[in-house]
């Protein structure tokens, strides 16, 4: 072998060395290389840095510089204009999303020459607006996050505002309990095979109304399309007296918010709402996410810690919760109570008895503690779904006469949601416990359409329809300590309001997002704060409701201006009016 020979292998060896050390170096530095590719394409100057080993000395230091810890032990630290959690998509005009996989979900990824141009053309005002709001609401979701991650939350009541508590909460990070008021059959922590209301309780279900301001929060939570999808648009509203009589009319596309997602409200029943908002509830949680347990217990009592334990017992300030099934106590950070009933349906009695309802523990904490007001008179109610007329339109009918009212809407499936109230059932000798039969011979009187919607009542309303006696009572405040009413156990309103339908829903974001951009360690003044807001939110709508209420069950003298001044006694039943000159 030559000396050109001998040169010509060293070269090689070397060039195997230096490929090898080049092939080591990008290994070593691989996941930083595709972060900045992955940033250079989303055309962003977000600097992510992920660490997977968690040891102590880490979860103090990143707890201290504000870093969110994940469900899997993983600390995402963003520097950035713009923030974004981890598998969670961002609702606004410019949402992207990204998991830890570097996977999409519900969103678009630019090309790298597109993303070139929309970075110097699209850089507004509003923009930076937007990215500050996105930062902040990243912020608030992380710390509430770590802040709530030792804290015990109870939700009683599995009913529209219960469950989307419960879903809300999650969303932001912060996980609770839910209690099954209403029994739901489902496989165990699945979200598939959920269905509401089993056969025994089939007659508690009913119509639920989704308002705009419903929608546009259950757009926010990522969860609207799929409702949507169910629902059955209502064009407008009419309300008429007792021979048909028209009122007054409202068209829905008329008065629809501009930042709505929908033109037209719509309607579904509350047992197919429940089963999607419960099947996102029990979704696997992306990281960020809180969780969802079920508990399928009866409460037996609950107290508030007393005053002179709190400081000696590391339940430092919750309430005290037994349960009947297996008589322990625990103690939670805060209490909520979403249905003001406790349903109890014995397994020796015959499936077509309704199931009695007593009031809830949590609804009768409050009602012991907190002022309120109370009408004179005892109201009989119902609410119930049939078949629909076939001449029923796309409407919502209000119908009233002296001492009663009923609410109709259509439903999907040729189906009609139909609600009511009135002050004395007659005596029907033949069947004294049918609630049905109570309410068709009530509302026999009723001309026009709402003769076809009682005639749909009586034939095809379930049998065991609940005749649910009712006393009108209003508190003036839904807080103690840190035990909260919303929704239904908050305000019972009188059943055949339309206006009732949209607080729940509203409670649930509203107390969510206080929860979540607050101290976890002061959740009694958090709780305060909703109570104020709650009262104003909702003082239109009771004082609406309230109107309503006297217009039908009270009656008296009113004065009016339309143009000239008039006085009336009012009863819809019959009106008396003169000029007052």
């Amino acid at each position: 072998m030559d000396a050109d020979d001998d040169n010509d292998v060293m070269v090689a060896i070397l060039s195997m060395l230096l490929l090898s050390l080049l092939l080591s170096l990008c290994y070593a530095s691989a996941p930083y290389v595709s972060l900045l590719l992955f940033n250079l394409y989303t055309t962003t100057t977000t600097a992510v840095t992920i660490d997977t080993t968690l040891s102590s000395s880490s979860v103090q230091r990143h707890r201290q510089t504000g870093s969110r810890i994940d469900n899997f032990g993983t600390i995402v630290q963003v520097n950035s204009k713009r923030t974004y959690d981890c598998g969670l998509t961002l609702n606004t005009s410019s949402k992207r999303a990204f998991s830890s996989g570097a996977s999409t979900s519900s969103s678009t990824i630019a090309s790298p020459n597109a993303s070139s141009t929309s970075t110097t053309s699209n850089n507004t005002i509003s923009d930076q607006k937007q990215q500050q709001q996105q930062q902040t609401h990243a912020t608030t979701t992380s710390t509430a996050y770590i802040g709530y991650k030792d804290k015990k939350i109870l939700i009683h009541g599995n009913d529209v505002g219960g469950v989307s508590l419960a879903l809300f909460l999650k969303k932001k990070g912060i996980s609770s309990e839910l209690i099954e008021t209403k029994p739901i059959i489902s496989s165990a922590s699945s979200s598939s095979a959920i269905s509401c209301y089993t056969p025994t309780f089939q007659s508690l279900d009913r119509g639920y109304f989704i308002s705009f301001s419903n929608a546009s929060i259950l757009k926010k939570y990522g969860v609207f399309d799929n409702i949507h999808r169910k629902g059955f648009n209502i064009n407008n509203q009419l309300t008429v007296s007792r021979d048909g009589d028209k009122y007054g009319s409202l068209a829905y596309e008329k008065c629809s918010p501009s930042d709505s997602p929908i033109r037209l409200p719509f309607t579904m029943t509350e047992s197919a709402l429940i089963e999607s908002l419960l099947s996102e509830c029990l979704q696997t949680p992306q990281l960020g996410e809180g969780t969802v347990r079920i508990r399928k217990q009866k409460i037996r009592s609950i107290e508030q810690q007393p005053q002179q334990q709190q400081n000696n017992n590391n339940k430092d300030g919750k309430a005290l919760v037994s349960f009947m099934d297996t008589g322990s106590r625990i103690g939670y950070d805060l209490v909520v109570g979403a249905d003001p009933f406790d349903y109890h349906h014995s397994h020796t009695v015959n499936a077509n008895t309704p199931p009695n309802t007593t009031v809830s523990h949590i609804r009768q904490y409050i009602l012991n503690r907190v002022p309120q007001t109370k009408e004179s008179y005892t109201l009989y109610q119902f609410s119930t779904i049939a078949n629909r007329p076939p001449v029923f339109p796309a409407m919502v009918l209000r119908q009233f006469a002296k001492d009663k009212r009923m609410l109709a809407f259509p439903l999907p499936n040729e189906r009609v949601a139909i609600s009511g109230a009135f002050i004395r059932p007659p005596n029907t000798a033949q069947d004294p416990d049918n609630g049905r039969n109570k309410v068709y011979h009530t509302m026999c009187d009723f001309e026009d359409l709402g003769a076809h919607t009682v005639v749909a009542l009586q034939d095809s309303a379930p049998e065991n329809m609940k005749l649910e006696r009712f006393d009108p009572i209003r508190l003036k405040d839904f807080v103690s300590g840190n035990i909260a009413l919303m929704g239904e156990a908050a305000d019972k309103f009188t059943l055949g309001s339309i206006e009732s339908y949209s607080a729940a829903i509203e409670d649930a974001n509203e107390l969510a997002e206080i929860l979540s951009t607050s101290n976890p360690n002061q959740i009694e003044q958090s709780l305060a704060r909703y109570n104020q807001q709650r009262q104003t939110r909702l003082s239109t709508i009771a004082n609406a409701i309230l109107e309503q209420d006297t217009f039908t069950f009270k009656g008296g003298w009113k004065i009016t201006m339309l143009g000239t001044l008039y006085l009336k006694y009012f009863f819809a039943q019959f009106n008396q009016s003169k000029l007052v000159k």
